[in-house]
C-alpha cells in the first residue's frame, strides 16, 4: 500500500493576542521602543528597535542584538507584519547559536512561540521551543521555561492536540508573570467556563496597561465564540475603558467592534451598528486595515439583517477591498486571526455570495456570486501554498467556452442551504437544496470513511443521499444538454471525496459521466491543447526505502508508460533529485508520472514525495517543473500515483490543486487515500492507453474508462479500490 497523509487539525483561534505577548514580559525593560509599545505605537517601536539592533550589531554586542531582535519580532507581529517578525526571530536564534552562549540561546529560542502561527515556520518554532524547555530546566530559569511552555501550547493547539496544549498552558501558568497570558491562551483552546473564569481572574490582577487591555480583548473573543455574551461584553468594556484611558485607537477599535458583535448576537441591530461604526472609525484612525475589514464585514451582515441589501453589498465590497492588500500577511499565518484562511476570512466571501444569491434577479447576479467564490478559492489556494503570487494570474470566466457535453457544477454550501450553479452550454443555471453546510460536511466526512472500508457496502446509503443533494436536482438539465462530463468546482470537505462514487440507487456516477475536479475555472488553464506526441518522464520506487515498504507493481506501471510513450524512465536508485535536475534541465517533458509514496498534509511545507535519495518537497518539485511555464510550455499532466490526502483535513485536500499551480501543470492525476499497488498499476496503465490511443479521448474520459474497467472486472469492484483516483484541473 502507498502511504497516506497524516491528519493535521487546525483550531480557529484568535490572533488578536498570540504568543508574542508571552515574549514581552520576559524581555521588557525601559527604553524608547518599550515606551512606544506600551502606547500601542507598534510601528514606532519597530523603527526604534530596528535601528537599535543595527547599532548593537555594528558594535558587536551580540547579547544586546539578540535581546533587541526578540523585542522587535514581538512588535512586528503585533503590528501585523508576520514575515518580518519571523525573519527577526530567525536572526535572533542564528546570532545566539553563533555566539555559543547557552543562556543567550535560551533567550532567543524561548521567544519564538509567535512563529508557531505561521504554517511555514511551525515545525522550526516547535523544535526551538522544545530546545528552550531543556535549556530552561538546565539553568533553572522558571520565567523562560514558562514562556517556552506557553509557545509550545500554542503550537500544539494549532495541530488540534487540545489535551496536550492545555497541559502546556498549565505548566506555563506556574510562573506568576506568565500566568495571565497562559490562562487566556488556554481558555481560547479549552472553550469552557472553568478556563474562562480562571483567565478573567488572572487578567484582573494585571496592572492597568496595554497588555491588560489586550488580554481583556482576548477574553472577550473567546467568550463571544462560546456564546457567553454577558461576560464578553464585560471583558470588552474593560478593554474599552483602558483603551480610552491610554488613548489607543487600535484597542478602541477592537473593543467597540467586539461590543458590536455581542449586540449582533443579542439581536440588537441598532446598537450593533453604532458600535461597529465606531470600531471602523477607530480602525481608520489607527491605520489598521486588519481590523477595518472585520468591521466592514460586520457592517455587511448587520445591514443585510435589517433588509438594507444595497448598503450590505457596499460594506462587503469594502471589506474585500480592504482585505486584499493585507492578505499576504494573513496568509503568513500570523495576522489578526489564527487558523486556515478558510476559517479566518472565508465567511466574508460566503456571506457576500449569499447576499448576491439571495438578491439574484438574472444570470449576471449568479455570475457575480461565482466570481466572489472564485476570488476566495484563489486566495485559499495561495494560503495553502504560502505563496501570495502563485494563483494570481487569473483569466476571466467564460462558461460558454467550456464545450459541448460538459457541465461545470459549482457547489456553494451556505448556512441554511446548498446552492448548485451549473454552467452548461451558454447558460448558467441555479438549483437550491435545503441542506445546510454543517449537514453536508458531516454527511460527506462519514461517507468518505465508509468508502475506505473495502469490507463493507454501507457507503451506498450515504452515497445515495449525497447524489440526491448534488446531482439529482440537475438530472433533467444534464439529460437535456446531453452532458457526458461533469466538472465539479468543489468546496471544503467535498474536495476530499471521489464524487464519481456518488450512487443513484442503481449505478455509480462514474458509470454515466466522466468526472473531474477544478479548484476554479479562473485558476488553472482548461482550454483544449493538441497533444501530438508528448515527451514523457516516468519515475518511481519499487524497492523499500528507509521506512517505506516496497511497491513491486511500480516496475510494471512504469513499463507501460515507457512502452506507450517511449518515455524516459527513472526507477529506484535512478529516481533521485540529482538525476531529475539533469533530466528537467535538458528535456521538455509534457507528462511527468511519479509512482512512489507521498503525503499531503494540511501544511504544504510538510508535504512530499519519496525518492531514492530522500523526500522531495513540493517547493523542490516546483523548482524542477516551474521553469517550463516561463518558457511557454507548461506541463500538460503531472501524475502522482502514490500521494494521498487525509480524511477530514480539507487543507490537505487542497494539495492536488496546490501542487498543480506550484508546478505550473495544467492538470494533476492523484489519489485521495491508501491505494492498492496492483489495482493502481491497472488503473494507470488503462488510463494512459485510452488517452494515448483513442482519438479525441479527454483525460477525464480516459480516467472514467480506466475506473470502469476496474469496477467491472470483479476483483476490485468496491469503490475503495477504483474511486480514489481523481483528476484535478484541465480535464480535456
Amino acid at each position: 500500500m502507498r502511504t497516506t497523509a497524516k491528519i493535521r487539525g487546525v483550531k480557529n483561534l484568535s490572533r488578536l493576542l498570540v504568543c508574542c505577548l508571552a515574549t514581552l514580559p520576559f524581555i521588557s525593560r525601559a527604553d524608547p521602543g518599550q515606551d512606544a509599545l506600551n502606547r500601542g505605537a507598534f510601528r514606532e517601536a519597530i523603527v526604534v528597535w530596528s535601528q537599535a539592533a543595527r547599532d548593537a550589531a555594528a558594535r558587536k554586542d551580540v547579547r544586546g542584538e539578540v535581546g533587541i531582535l526578540v523585542k522587535l519580532a514581538g512588535a512586528q507581529q503585533l503590528a501585523g507584519q508576520p514575515q518580518a517578525a519571523i525573519n527577526s526571530w530567525e536572526q535572533a536564534v542564528a546570532r545566539a547559536e553563533q555566539s555559543g552562549d547557552r543562556q543567550l540561546i535560551l533567550l532567543a529560542k524561548s521567544s519564538v512561540g509567535g512563529a508557531c502561527g505561521c504554517l511555514q515556520q511551525r515545525s522550526w518554532a516547535e523544535t526551538n521551543l522544545r530546545d528552550a524547555i531543556k535549556l530552561a530546566e538546565e539553568f533553572h530559569d522558571d520565567r523562560a521555561l514558562a514562556q517556552a511552555w506557553c509557545g509550545l501550547g500554542h503550537s500544539l493547539a494549532m495541530q488540534g492536540k487540545t489535551t496536550d496544549a492545555l497541559a502546556a498552558f498549565e505548566k506555563a501558568a506556574a510562573d506568576p508573570v506568565m500566568k495571565p497570558v497562559a490562562l487566556v491562551n488556554g481558555a481560547a483552546v479549552a472553550g469552557n467556563a472553568t478556563w474562562n473564569e480562571r483567565a478573567r481572574a488572572a487578567v484582573a490582577g494585571v496592572g492597568r496597561s496595554h497588555e491588560q487591555a489586550r488580554l481583556w480583548l482576548r477574553c472577550a473573543e473567546t467568550e463571544l465564540r462560546a456564546g457567553d455574551l454577558a461576560h464578553a461584553e464585560t471583558s470588552a468594556r474593560s478593554a474599552l475603558e483602558l483603551a480610552e484611558e491610554l488613548s489607543d485607537p487600535r484597542l478602541r477599535s477592537y473593543a467597540t467592534g467586539q461590543l458590536g458583535r455581542a449586540a449582533e448576537l443579542r439581536g440588537d441591530m441598532r446598537a450593533a451598528l453604532d458600535s461597529t461604526d465606531q470600531a471602523a472609525f477607530w480602525a481608520q484612525q489607527a491605520q489598521a486595515p486588519e481590523a477595518l475589514y472585520r468591521w466592514e464585514w460586520q457592517r455587511g451582515r448587520l445591514w443585510r439583517a435589517r433588509g438594507k441589501l444595497a448598503e450590505a453589498r457596499s460594506a462587503f465590497e469594502r471589506a474585500i477591498t480592504t482585505l486584499r492588500p493585507i492578505q499576504g500577511d494573513l496568509l503568513a499565518g500570523c495576522g489578526a486571526t489564527v487558523g486556515s484562511f478558510r476559517e479566518s476570512v472565508g465567511g466574508l466571501y460566503y456571506d457576500f455570495a449569499d447576499l448576491l444569491l439571495a438578491d439574484a434577479r438574472d444570470e449576471s447576479s449568479l455570475r457575480a456570486a461565482c466570481n466572489v467564490i472564485e476570488q476566495f478559492k484563489s486566495a485559499e489556494l495561495e494560503d495553502y501554498m504560502q505563496d501570495a503570487c502563485a494563483a494570481a494570474a487569473r483569466a476571466g470566466m467564460a462558461w460558454e467556452k467550456v464545450g459541448q457535453g460538459t457541465a461545470v457544477i459549482y457547489v456553494i454550501p451556505l448556512a441554511d442551504r446548498t446552492e448548485l450553479l451549473v454552467g452548461v452550454g451558454d447558460r448558467l443555471v441555479r438549483r437550491q437544496v435545503p441542506v445546510g453546510a454543517k449537514e453536508l460536511e458531516s454527511t460527506t466526512l462519514h461517507w468518505r470513511k465508509l468508502l475506505e472500508n473495502r469490507t463493507s457496502w454501507q457507503h451506498l446509503e450515504l452515497g445515495t443521499k449525497l447524489h440526491g443533494w448534488l446531482v439529482a436536482p440537475l438530472a433533467d438539465l444534464l439529460t437535456e444538454k446531453k452532458v457526458t462530463t461533469l466538472v465539479f468546482a468543489t468546496d471544503g470537505v467535498l474536495r476530499s471525496v471521489p464524487l464519481g462514487a456518488l450512487y443513484d440507487g442503481k449505478h455509480y456516477l462514474i458509470e454515466k459521466y466522466a468526472v473531474a475536479v477544478s479548484p476554479g475555472l479562473t485558476i488553472l488553464s482548461w482550454q483544449r491543447k493538441d497533444r501530438g506526441r508528448p515527451e514523457v518522464l516516468g519515475a518511481g520506487l519499487s524497492e523499500p526505502v528507509a521506512s517505506y515498504p516496497a511497491l513491486p507493481e511500480v516496475t510494471n506501471e512504469l513499463a507501460v508508460v515507457r512502452q506507450l510513450f517511449s518515455a524516459t524512465v527513472r526507477l529506484d536508485k535512478d529516481f533521485n533529485v540529482t538525476t531529475l535536475e539533469r533530466d528537467f534541465a535538458t528535456r521538455q517533458f509534457e507528462v511527468v508520472h511519479l509512482a512512489s509514496h507521498g503525503e499531503f498534509h494540511g501544511d504544504i511545507a510538510d508535504s512530499y514525495i519519496v525518492t531514492h535519495s530522500g523526500r522531495l518537497s513540493f517547493d523542490e518539485l516546483e523548482k524542477l517543473l516551474r521553469p517550463r511555464q516561463f518558457r511557454g510550455r507548461p506541463l500538460e499532466l503531472l501524475t502522482l500515483s502514490g500521494c494521498a490526502t487525509a480524511a477530514g483535513d480539507d487543507r490537505a485536500a487542497l494539495g492536488l490543486a496546490g501542487v498543480a499551480v506550484k508546478a505550473g501543470a495544467r492538470s494533476v492525476l492523484g489519489t485521495l487515500w491508501y491505494v492498492q499497488d496492483q489495482s493502481t498499476a491497472q488503473v494507470m496503465g488503462e488510463f494512459y492507453r485510452r488517452w494515448k490511443t483513442e482519438p479525441g479521448c479527454t483525460k477525464a474520459v480516459a480516467l472514467q474508462e480506466a475506473q470502469l474497467a476496474l469496477l467491472r472486472g470483479g476483483r476490485y469492484d468496491h469503490p475503495g479500490y477504483w474511486a480514489p483516483y481523481v483528476l484535478v484541473g484541465n480535464w480535456l
